[in-house]
């Protein structure tokens, strides 16, 4: 029972918390006549026109509208194209090309994100059987596309005009690249080959215009990610003591870990002053008298329930600074057993299991004064089972320096500072609970106890609250899903709700 309440009320938050997802462009080779950027022509075997095989088309008009792409083309992008017969000769021969786009680093990016690659693509003229067009795909190009093994996909494309005729019609084609996620040099490949040699006899031949090797169009090359879906269930903005716990195992005069005013400088609205982040430094003393001393410090995280899910998602926004001396570090890590005990933290920490997962996540190491927050997102597989799944943020530091202003400028260790963190689900991708739970069946409101406010599903239109003695309690209350019950007194109160349906419904709330 306890499962199934966790999951609606997981599934209840997607509806109010849900984040779009959002698509970012990685790489758009938009093959512009102004330089070769965005591919490179390998002709192994040449049966016709050398010109002809992967040459910028002259013929814009061809190139699909905007209307058909979904987004607005650039104006100087153009299209490629192979065709092993120039419609001049009567002869062709046995042709093979490839088109190598340039490499694509997807190992910058978020890897719990969808990696995609879509293109669009036009077959006219000759015969299918005259000719082949084939996309390929390596994580490992040497090059030279004849010693580089490649993987054909092209029967992975979700479509393809394979409708070789006179007039063909622009197709687009998506490949689901997540198989190569963390890939750093990931390389796609167009490959034209005419198959055969011969003539084209335009005496006997009846329709000598498709009896011919057929040309392949590619135009619109667009490498994206897009952002997974995700339910927040817990975060922390360190407002509230109670939400985590700061741990020094190894300290010498220095700062640790310690809650900071300095905040991410593009956050739209004010938080007020209890919002804070949190800063770790391996540097102490004053003014031009500082030094560095071993560190290692942590910063746990309250435990997170995620009952009925086997992928959990933390992401946090963090900024590192200052030259990096020495082991100076920041590790992210997981466990499935910690047990806070405030009589003794040392032992807490050493008695439960720690799994490092740092390489989940996309972290800002490049140092320096002048840094930006950067906002990292990892993916981890968890027990779907265990209710207690606990995050720590460990800095460390293994070396000592005086005068890290003077003389040991160079060796100043890092200083990391993090803030708005969250923990997430994917409801759609990673629940182990089957299919997804109505709406209709999910909690009126919640949380149950309350104590500042009531969430509400989607389709409560009204909403009223009565104490046990029949009375009506006024209620901040303006529409949309927030309701404050924060100047409520505590005790036992029914909510009264009207739904879109019409339908009223009434449940009592505990309010603290």
């Amino acid at each position: 029972m306890k499962k199934q309440l966790l999951l609606i009320t997981a599934l209840f938050l997607a509806v109010v918390f849900k984040v779009s997802a959002q698509e970012t462009v990685i790489f758009y080779p938009d093959f512009r006549y102004d330089s070769n950027r965005g591919f490179t022509k390998h002709n192994i075997t040449v049966g016709s026109v050398e010109s002809n095989l992967w040459s910028r088309t002259t013929n814009l008009a061809k190139l699909p509208e905007d209307a058909e792409l979904g987004y607005t083309r650039n104006a100087e992008a153009t299209s490629i194209t192979a065709k092993g017969y120039d419609g001049v000769g009567d002869a062709y021969g046995v042709t093979d090309t490839y088109a190598v786009i340039d490499g694509v680093d997807l190992s910058a990016y978020p890897q719990h994100q969808d990696f995609q690659v879509t293109f669009f693509n036009l077959a006219e003229y000759g015969l299918a059987n005259f000719s082949k067009f084939s996309v390929l795909i390596s994580d490992n190009y040497t090059d030279d596309p004849t010693t580089t093994v490649w993987e054909d996909v092209t029967s992975q494309l979700d479509q393809i005009d394979d409708e070789v005729n006179y007039n063909g019609k622009w197709t687009k084609s998506t490949l689901n690249l997540n198989a190569w996620r963390g890939a750093a040099n990931l390389v796609l490949a167009f490959r034209y080959q005419v198959l055969k040699a011969g003539v084209v006899d335009k005496e006997t031949d009846v329709t000598p215009e498709v009896d011919r090797p057929g040309a392949w169009r590619v135009c619109e090359v667009r490498f994206t990610t897009t952002a997974k879906d995700l339910t927040p269930v817990a975060e922390w903005q360190f407002d509230n003591f109670n939400l985590f716990e700061m741990v020094d195992v190894v300290s010498t005069n220095t700062q640790g870990w310690k809650r900071t005013e300095n905040l991410r400088t593009d956050l739209v609205e004010p938080q007020g002053e209890d919002y804070k982040s949190i800063q770790a430094s391996a540097v102490y003393g004053n003014g031009s008298e500082k030094d560095v001393s071993p560190t290692e410090a942590w910063t746990v995280l309250n435990a997170v329930d995620f009952t009925g899910y086997s992928k959990a998602y933390l992401s946090f926004w963090g900024i590192s600074q200052y030259k990096k001396g020495g082991d100076s570090e920041l590790r992210i890590k997981m466990s499935t057993n910690y047990t806070i005990n405030q009589a003794d933290q040392l032992g807490a920490l050493s008695a439960a299991t720690w799994v490092d997962i740092t390489d989940a996540f996309n972290l800002d190491e490049s140092l320096g004064y002048d840094q930006t927050w950067v906002n990292s997102i990892g993916e981890v597989d968890v027990d779907p089972l265990n209710p207690n799944i606990s995050f720590a943020f460990v800095y460390t530091c293994s070396d000592t320096y005086a005068d890290v202003n003077g003389t040991n400028s160079s060796l100043r260790a890092s200083t990391w500072k993090i803030g708005d963190i969250k923990a997430s689900i994917d409801p759609k991708a990673t629940s182990i609970a089957g299919e997804a739970i109505p709406e209709s069946q999910a909690p009126l409101f919640y949380p149950n106890p309350a104590q500042d406010y009531l969430m509400l599903r989607n389709d409560v239109q009204q909403v009223e609250l009565f104490n046990l003695g029949g009375q009506k309690v006024n209620v901040n209350y303006n529409g949309g899903s927030r309701v404050d019950v924060s100047y409520c007194s505590p005790g036992v109160y029914l909510v009264r709700m009207v739904l879109d349906s019409k339908e009223v419904k009434s449940s009592k709330v505990i309010i603290k």
